[in-house]
């Protein structure tokens, strides 16, 4: 009997097939050649062998009517083929327009993706007479019958980058991965891959996947990172020109920085592309055409944005076509020397966007000011955009509430409001609220709307935006605003979600809700009761609240005022809070608001203000709430600062950044002045915070200059979350 297991065990080896997947991508696997010809392309073993087709423009691959592509691979048989087009079904570039007419497979199309399964050693795709068809993707899987075979590495990143990019290595689990960037092949005794690495020039990046158990290699995947060569629009111009004919790109790939002076359509919310015009400064006229390209938002005349591509013309223009990696389009702070200012008001927020920490405050009259601190550079961000308060209405209670920070690193606001379910709800001396969402694309630039609502939070009169916070970038995420009953005082919240850069407001005199907005919060008990069942409520918990997303959990929030401790929370439509944890009261100071979250390794940090004996604002404490709120345990406490002058327990902030070296830099805002703190974390998550150095009325900034962090080769945004 084990003589014939072990028979069995080997015919199943033998007959066990292992795959392998290659991916071209037209923006960044180009053929030698840009216009329509007979071409083959090779990656990873992978051959794609056209009849007449145009592989490298750096757009899209042209399959022209009436010819054909063939597939094949030196390791095996194709059992799968995945056509990503630009148009759907049978319209235009659609993938209806390619035929399948062997008999070992099929062809199958939905949508904008055309498939071909089945065993064939070189599968033939034709397109028929009616389109050209036009694919931005193709995605083969081939099956090896070798019992040894690994499957090659993945290499990814920014492929073409202005000054530095990082290199992703992937390969299947259990797999060593081994790298050269010298050009050589990569043998086991090359350097092993463990974390992302930096590249800034050109770079040949070459690697193997390892199986140990079996000593067998992958074959070689190889990809190179190119230095894009930095022009002015005026020299990108005049380059263009000199291409041989029209749709023809330069072989150079070109980092081009300038103003957009002039817009050709608006933006596309589905293909995320807009058409516009740069120049080198903002009233340069239309010097260089920015064409396909997709953009993170939509563009603005002023704006400064830098495109890395490849340069071409059109007929007697010329335009550039971005090369950047799923042809993303930046946009960057203009280089304006700020006024220098002093910070004034009480601190209600603070937030840190790489080395700039920004700060909200308001004066005793409610007027707000948004102030960026870079090194000992402080300046006011502009409130150009921002509707002016209506002194004839006594419900328009701030112009700028609360502020926060989105994934994708844009200062995003709210107004403090008073809205009403209806007009013959309002109120004598009051007026129909509305409440204002803000963003700044450019944090040195003007606000704009972001979307508006004129939600109550289910009640008659709801008092709207005292506090926010977001979750996700500013094209799709989650915002989370309260909405205070105007005499219960009990604490709904409106849950909004932008989708596609856009928010629908739902019909509300019918309470037909939508996915782009719903409620938070228990009904009342009604007048006779005297109170609202909302978990959260102003006569209990005080009126100072604070939310912010949680760092432990993507649908979850936190919640914070002088009446509570911070408590994590997860919301549902029409529904109260359902209570995560908390933090317990013998940790830190109930009293006080303003903590704030980071990553350090495996550890979820808060770094919370905390009271002394006197109520007196004392210094900070972090707390290692990674198992839970419920469950955080103290890591370190700073408490140290020596203050001249006692600090009430009201207004004060808190940012901290996570430094490559493991060093955490903690600034406590209080009385417009931050003193700096420093703590070393030591890398395994069992250790507690150690080497604590506090700095006495110190603004401290380390020259990051990245939005996005990484460390042990995981990448957190400026919220100290992790980016999947």
């Amino acid at each position: 009997m084990k003589k014939l297991s072990l028979f069995l065990s080997a015919m199943l080896i033998s007959i066990m097939s292992f795959a392998g997947t290659v991916t071209f991508e037209a923006a960044n696997d180009i053929a030698d050649v840009s216009t329509a010809a007979e071409l083959t392309m090779t990656k990873d073993g992978v051959s794609l062998y056209a009849s007449k087709a145009i592989l490298g423009n750096g757009q899209n691959y042209r399959l022209y009517k009436g010819q054909w592509i063939e597939v094949s691979s030196e390791y095996g048989n194709i059992t799968s083929i995945e056509f990503t087009c630009l148009g759907e079904g049978t319209n235009q570039y659609g993938p209806a327009n390619l035929e399948y007419r062997g008999t070992a497979g099929s062809y199958t199309y939905a949508g904008v993706l055309g498939t071909w399964s089945g065993d064939e050693e070189k599968v033939t795709i034709y397109v028929n007479q009616n389109n050209q068809v036009r694919v931005t993707k193709i995605v083969i899987t081939y099956e090896s019958a070798d019992a040894n075979f690994v499957d090659q590495p993945m290499i990814t990143g920014d492929i073409n980058f202005a000054d530095t990019a990082n290199v992703v290595i992937t390969a299947d689990e259990g797999m060593k991965i081994y790298y050269t960037i010298d050009g050589t092949d990569p043998t086991t005794a090359s350097t092993e891959y463990t974390v992302p690495f930096p590249v800034t020039t050109t770079t040949t990046v070459k690697a193997i996947a390892y199986n140990e158990a079996t000593a067998t290699s992958s074959i070689v995947s190889e990809t190179v990172f190119t230095q894009a060569t930095k022009s002015t629009c005026a020299e990108a111009a005049a380059i263009a020109l000199t291409v041989s004919g029209n749709n023809v790109t330069t072989d150079l790939t070109y980092c081009i920085e300038g103003y957009v002076t002039s817009l050709k359509d608006t933006f596309n919310i589905s293909t995320k592309k807009q058409l516009f015009w740069i120049a080198d400064t903002k009233t340069g006229g239309e010097v260089l055409y920015a064409y396909n390209n997709q953009v993170p938002c939509a563009m603005e005349i002023g704006m400064k944005v830098r495109m890395v591509g490849k340069l071409t013309k059109w007929n007697t223009g010329q335009y550039m076509q971005s090369q950047i990696v799923n042809a993303k389009v930046t946009i960057l702070p203009e280089d304006v020397t700020p006024t220098p200012v002093e910070i004034v008001g009480v601190v209600k927020r603070a937030l840190q966007l790489g080395e700039t920490t920004i700060i909200l405050t308001h004066e005793a009259n409610g007027t707000p000011h948004i102030y960026t601190v870079a090194g000992k550079t402080i300046a006011e961000v502009s409130q150009e955009g921002v509707v002016a308060k209506d002194t004839a209405n006594a419900g328009d209670y701030l112009t700028i509430s609360d502020i926060a920070l989105t994934e994708d690193g844009k200062l995003v606001a709210c107004n403090y409001v008073r809205n009403q379910f209806e007009d013959k709800n309002v109120d004598a001396g009051y007026k129909r609220g509305t409440l204002h969402l803000y963003v700044w694309h450019d944090i040195k630039g003007a606000a704009s709307i972001w979307f508006e609502s004129m939600f109550t939070g289910n009640s008659v009169r709801g008092d709207c935006g005292y506090t926010m916070a977001v979750n996700g970038t500013v094209a799709n995420a989650n915002i989370l605003v309260t909405a205070v009953h105007n005499s219960h005082r009990g604490v709904r919240m409106s849950h909004y979600t932008v989708i596609d850069s856009a928010y629908v407001e739902p019909n509300y005199a019918n309470q037909t809700f939508n996915n782009h907005l719903f409620y938070v919060g228990a009904k009342f008990k009604g007048a006779s009761a005297g109170a609202d069942a909302a978990t959260f409520n102003e006569g209990t918990h005080g009126v100072n609240f604070q939310l912010n997303a949680s760092p432990l959990a993507e649908n979850n929030w936190v919640m914070d005022s002088e009446g509570l401790m911070p408590t994590e929370f997860g919301v549902a439509a029409q529904q109260d809070p359902s209570i995560v944890g908390a933090v317990a009261e013998t940790l830190v100071s109930k009293a006080l608001v303003g903590a704030y979250y980071v990553t350090v390794g495996e550890k979820k940090v808060m770094v919370a203000p905390y009271a002394d004996a006197e109520g007196k604002l004392a210094g900070v404490k972090l707390l290692d709430i990674t198992a839970g709120f419920a469950n955080a345990t103290l890591l370190t406490t700073a408490e140290s600062l020596d203050l001249t002058a006692p600090v009430a327990a009201t207004g004060v902030a808190t940012t901290a950044v996570v430094e490559s070296n493991g060093t955490l830099t903690i600034n406590l805002i209080a009385d417009a002045t931050i003193h700096t703190m420093t703590a070393t974390i030591q890398e395994s998550p069992s250790t507690n915070l150690e080497n604590n150095n506090v700095q006495n009325d110190i603004i401290k900034f380390y020259q990051n200059g990245q939005i996005y962090i990484m460390i042990n080769g995981a990448v957190y945004n400026v919220m100290g979350q992790m980016v999947k």
